[in-house]
């Protein structure tokens, strides 16, 4: 389609518009389903080395599945790299026409080679597992159907799948029962899937859930714990339309720069993306070690990410206003002056959208680890989608480009906006990691055991203070028991070893 359209060139024709649509269409199609099918096919191909050697020990070591992982990237992307030197040096001064039909028998000659190969390759029965999506459209179905209904006031009147934990349920002020954890206040009807309906023909709770009418509490915590992630998705939105910005106004803003020219023959534009896809591979396989997947970390450099994506729309606003200045000067600048914006654009892939993945991907709620890779492509989605009505409303500011054109004030407004939701985020970030460090503060493990009232005298008759936090004793540990255990600590006796003993198991908990 695209050699039909460009041997009279590009848009000679009002009637190429439509080609070049569908062209589009069909690219990213490809794009959408070349990506998670390829990951997934690599891994039944390179398992085989894994199966063997656990096979002996009848488990998957963790260290095995990330030589695996890694494995699988090098494959994938050392078949792009390759791809990419040919779009490079291989197209130098040629034609449209002509690349876009040596391309065409390279993708067939591929797809013919891949698909000769089907005999040979490992083929596994899948896994039988549910949608991801499942539980969401379920829950939201029965909570609409029960919108305008009331909180109970007790967390009996939910539906569980065991007892009531109070770990999953709070008293709001009006004595109301509210499940958490909490989200945003627009979400909060979510919780009313659960409610039990006792007025209804269907008596018995297992009715109801069969109807599609109730779900249970585990179900509602599942969505909601994806509804809490509301917050980053909406402070990453001006990010993606950055993202978007780079691979549209970017490109023409290289356009009108002098050329840059290997053996007297011009480089196209699609250099700097592959340069920028350098930087994010760099970046992704920085990360690698486990200390750099900690929760923590990975909101850090989701955030550093995000920093960069004010500075790349800063130094674009700058390098605009020197474009134009040198232009009203009758000189030229060099195309290879926008090179920082584009490696900044790798940066940011690279930290922010591989720090989405995965910060779901490690997260401790199972719930979220299926959704990594689903949610940065959602955010980078949305903000290219986002970018098209921005365009729109500030054409005044783009058509008279490249002269008498307002672009240095659109790349300023990306800036500002983008430092805004920055801070936005940075205040997200704090009070995620607060809570979540508030969680694990009012845990213990059950299989720590706490002194009796008795203990706790002995050790305060010596002299010695006995620190104060939430602590709570094993729910299978009965009070005779506890009585006739050991304590945490030594003897009164031995102040200091007891002391020792004593901080060693408050860092344990």
């Amino acid at each position: 389609m695209l050699w039909s359209a460009s041997v009279d060139g590009f848009l000679s024709s009002k009637l190429d518009l439509p080609v070049y649509f569908f062209a589009a269409l069909f690219i990213a199609l490809g794009k959408a389903g070349r990506k998670p099918p390829l990951k997934d096919f690599l891994a039944d191909q390179l398992s085989e080395i894994n199966d063997k050697s656990n096979s002996q020990s009848n488990q998957t070591s963790p260290v095995d599945q990330t030589k695996l992982e890694f494995r699988k990237n090098i494959w994938a992307r050392s078949a792009w790299i390759c791809g990419a030197i040919i779009a490079i040096f291989g197209f130098l001064g040629a034609k449209w026409e002509n690349v876009f039909v040596i391309s065409a028998i390279l993708m067939f000659s591929s797809g013919f080679l891949f698909c000769s190969g089907f005999i040979c390759y490992k083929n596994r029965s899948p896994t039988p597992t549910g949608g991801h999506l499942g539980p969401v459209f379920k829950v939201f179905k029965a909570a609409i159907w029960k919108f305008c209904w009331k909180y109970p006031n007790s967390p009996t009147k939910f539906h569980w799948k065991s007892n009531p934990n109070p770990r999953h349920y709070q008293s709001n002020n009006s004595g109301q029962i509210v499940l958490l954890p909490r989200v945003p206040p627009i979400f909060n009807w979510v919780d009313k899937a659960a409610i039990i309906e006792e007025s209804s023909s269907l008596n018995s709770p297992v009715e109801q859930v069969m109807s599609g009418k109730l779900c249970t509490v585990e179900e509602v915590i599942i969505v909601k714990q994806l509804l809490t992630l509301t917050y980053m998705w909406v402070t990453s939105l001006v990010f993606g339309l950055v993202l978007g910005t780079g691979d549209t106004l970017f490109t023409k803003q290289g356009d009108k720069m002098e050329k840059l020219h290997i053996a007297k023959k011009p480089v196209r534009s699609s250099l700097f993306f592959v340069l920028k896809s350098f930087v994010r591979d760099a970046i992704i396989y920085l990360f690698w070690m486990s200390k750099a997947r900690k929760q923590r970390t990975t909101l850090v450099r989701i955030g550093v990410g995000l920093f960069c994506a004010v500075i790349c729309c800063i130094v674009a606003w700058q390098l605009e206003v020197y474009r134009q200045l040198q232009m009203h000067r009758e000189k030229c600048v060099s195309v290879l002056w926008i090179l920082p914006q584009y490696l900044l654009l790798g940066l940011m892939e690279g930290l922010t959208l591989n720090g989405m993945e995965k910060f779901l991907e490690n997260s401790e709620a199972d719930s979220l680890r299926n959704f990594g890779q689903t949610f940065s492509e959602l955010v980078a989605g949305t903000g290219k989608l986002l970018s098209i009505p921005f365009v729109l409303i500030f054409s005044s500011w783009i058509k008279k480009f490249p002269k008498n054109s307002h672009l240095d004030w659109y790349f300023l407004m990306l800036a500002v906006l983008s430092f805004v939701f920055f801070s936005f985020y940075v205040y997200f970030a704090y009070k995620h990691n607060h809570n979540h460090n508030l969680n694990h503060m009012e845990e213990l493990p059950e299989d720590v055991e706490l002194p009796t009232v008795q203990e706790t005298s002995e050790f305060s008759s010596s002299g010695l203070e006995i620190p104060s936090g939430n602590l709570r004793r094993s729910s299978t540990t009965s009070q005779s028991q506890s009585q006739s255990r050991p304590l945490l600590w030594a003897s009164p006796d031995d102040e200091n070893k007891g002391l020792r003993k004593w901080s060693s198991a408050i860092v344990n908990l």
